[in-house]
Order: structure tokens, then sequence, then C-alpha cells
């Protein structure tokens, strides 16, 4: 993995996210009266951005990036606090404990405080638990800067780990930003 973790897949998931397109971005649902509507799809999003870090990743020192990577039957996650545990996206070393370097969420801008806590709760058991470097919760849709604000405060309110480092990416084929950086 690159000296700098942290600041290298910054770049990575910055220069991923701009690459997802509106398709990816949000879908087409026929609603009621057969009208066309578009909503948010977690699972469309997460495999388009899984794809286009894939297609810029480098690959170095051994680290893999693994989207709901299963740790079931690992007996260092048979802790409590991190068992069964599927996180979005993982930059890891299988089989090497002290080779987890990042772990991310992705949560839709539309999803409720008890989906964003449960979100955070994990990875900062994955931090503290499971020895991952780097926590990232990405929060994507129209005013995914908005809800990474809210975020930040209600985090704070849970007391839950500050460390984990609110995205937002707001629009197709845009750039996410950190939205926690001082």
């Amino acid at each position: 993995m690159p000296r700098n973790i942290s600041k290298d897949f910054q770049k990575l998931l910055r220069t991923a996210t701009s690459f997802i397109d509106k398709g990816y971005f949000q879908s087409q649902v026929i609603g009621k009266n057969s009208r066309i509507k578009m909503v948010y799809r977690e699972r469309v999003y997460c495999y388009e951005l899984y794809h286009q870090m894939r297609n810029i990743w480098v690959q170095d020192g051994g680290a893999i990036l693994h989207a709901e990577y299963d740790k079931i039957g690992s007996q260092f996650f048979a802790n409590k606090n991190v068992k069964g545990v599927k996180p979005d996206f993982l930059i890891h070393t299988p089989g090497e404990i002290d080779k987890n370097f990042i772990a991310m969420e992705v949560k839709v801008v539309t999803a409720r405080s008890d989906e964003i806590k449960c979100d955070l709760e994990k990875l900062s058991n994955l931090r503290y638990d499971a020895n991952y470097r780097v926590t990232i919760f990405l929060i994507f849709g129209k005013n995914a800067k908005q809800k990474a604000e809210d975020t930040l405060i209600l985090r704070g309110q849970w007391g839950i780990d500050l460390n984990t480092e609110i995205w937002a990416h707001e629009n197709a084929n845009e750039e996410a930003t950190r939205c926690d950086e001082v």
C-alpha cells in the first residue's frame, strides 16, 4: 500500500467519483400513473464506484480493493463488535491483520439517521477492533454536503468516533469532497 494511505485514497476517491455518470448516480423508475421518477440506488452507485476505482487503482504492496468483503470465518473478526460486518469497500491485504488499511461505507442522501448511526458505529468498530487505519463515510445525492454537515453534528452527539472522514458527492460527473477537514 502506498506510504500515505489516506492522501492516495482521497485522490483515488475524488477521481473515481468524477467519472460516475448520471445513469449510475440516479436511476429512472416507473412510479404511480406510469410516471418516470429519478431515485438514488445505493447498490447501483456502489457498483459503479467500485468499477471506477478499479479502473484507476494501482495495486501496490499486495493491498486489494474489495467491495462488501465477507470476513465470516475469520477468527480475528469473531469479536462481537465486528462479527458479520461487511463494509461497502475495503482496502486490505487478506489474511494479514496488520494490513487493514481503509474501510468505507456509502449512504444515499435520503438515509435515515438510524442508518447513518449504524454505519458510523460499524466504521468505528472496524477502526478500533479490526485495526483499519482509515475509515470513510461517503454520502451521495443532491444536498449531500448538507447531510454531511448534519452527520458531523450528530456523530458528536452520538459519541461516535470523530476520526472517521465524512465525504459528500452531490452530483454526477463531479468529484466528491471531504467535509470534515478544518
